[in-house]
């Protein structure tokens, strides 16, 4: 728990990372009338070791707090969430969206900060997922929980942490004080015998993927809405979850990632251009619209993994970033950035 001393102390912090920001010379991506057409490699963020299953929380000014799995802590053995400053700007008069390494950090990503070390243990942690409660009481909304999937590759359990709110701000007293609880299992979802991960929520319907049928595919289910979000998380896996048909195959179907009615996804089925390739599907009254493929000019013969997304109201496009072990990268997999349109 914070004191008064502790939270003054973070807001001079922030406070100098942003002025020092501005005079970093740094690495800058940069791309005419919205987000690149074809991936472009997040240079500043990857490594020669593998670096993917991103997720970018709410930002603050240009910083977004991105987090990442990656094997470069260990040297390539096993793999624990990264956290770096992701800075976008796009100045309207120039119609340019640049993309670095931001100097400055969000208060989420302070936040993230303080359990990384215990979050990240000998095993594996993959696919990251910040989910910020919609009807807390946090004026400030930095009331969330933040979702990982632990274990062998194919073993994996979904764990959560609950960064909460536990004093609001008084007429006397202006600080607002929080603490971290957890992990916790997610007892409503993980089976003992086979592998639950890559959880994204929208709604009433919280989203994952699962090998319980020998391949993996997407399933969902549902948060009752007379039962809070942590009776839900806690309550005992009940087998209440639907595999979604239309986006499964008899491939495997992995890694949803969803905003509003637009979902998408990895998959190695047939019809892509060679491995995991991104797809992505409608939902219009309830029912999915079949996946499409994101073509050639964003799939390769490789492997291309974990899409996430990012809606903007005032850019002509949207930002996907995924991960790709294609040629050309600082080696495995790296992270990518792309325009999308199919989301406007």
């Amino acid at each position: 728990m914070r004191n008064d001393k502790t939270e003054k102390s973070l807001i001079v912090m922030i406070l100098l990372v942003i002025i020092i920001s501005c005079n970093r010379d740094d690495i800058v991506l940069k791309s005419e009338h919205g987000f690149p057409d074809k991936p472009v490699n997040l240079v500043m963020f990857n490594s020669k070791y593998d670096d993917y299953n991103s997720n970018i929380a709410p930002g603050e000014y240009d910083m977004y707090a991105l987090i990442f799995s990656s094997n470069r802590n260990s040297k390539g053995e096993n793999y624990d969430l990264n956290i770096f400053s992701l800075g976008m700007g796009y100045p309207f008069d120039e119609d340019i969206v640049s993309i670095r390494e931001s100097a400055g950090i969000t208060s989420t990503h302070s936040y993230l900060n303080q359990i990384i070390d215990e979050v990240n243990t000998k095993d594996n942690e993959f696919g990251p997922y910040i989910y910020y409660l919609p009807e807390s009481n946090d004026s400030q909304k930095e009331e969330f929980l933040f979702f990982y999937a632990q274990g062998n590759p194919d073993e994996l359990d979904i764990k959560y942490w609950f960064h909460e709110l536990t004093k609001a701000p008084t007429y006397q007293d202006k600080f607002i004080e929080y603490k971290w609880s957890g992990p916790f299992d997610l007892k409503s979802i993980n089976t003992d015998n086979f592998s639950e991960g890559y959880i994204s929520i929208q709604s009433d319907k919280i989203y994952f993927c699962s090998n319980r049928t020998g391949n993996y595919d997407i399933y969902q289910k549902e948060i009752p809405s007379n039962t809070s979000i942590f009776e839900f998380l806690n309550s005992e896996n009940n087998e209440d979850f639907n595999q979604i048909i239309e986006l499964n195959s008899n491939a495997d179907d992995k890694c949803p990632f969803i905003v509003d009615n637009f979902i998408v996804f990895a998959s190695n089925r047939d019809g892509g251009f060679g491995g995991y390739d991104l797809w992505y599907s409608v939902n219009e009254n309830g029912i999915w619209s079949s996946p499409v493929n994101f073509g050639e000019n964003i799939n390769s013969e490789f492997d291309e993994y974990r899409p996430i997304f990012k809606k903007y109201d005032d850019i002509k496009n949207d930002i996907m970033i995924f991960s790709s072990n294609r040629p050309g990268g600082k080696g495995g997999f790296d992270l990518y950035y792309v325009g999308i349109d199919e989301t406007k």
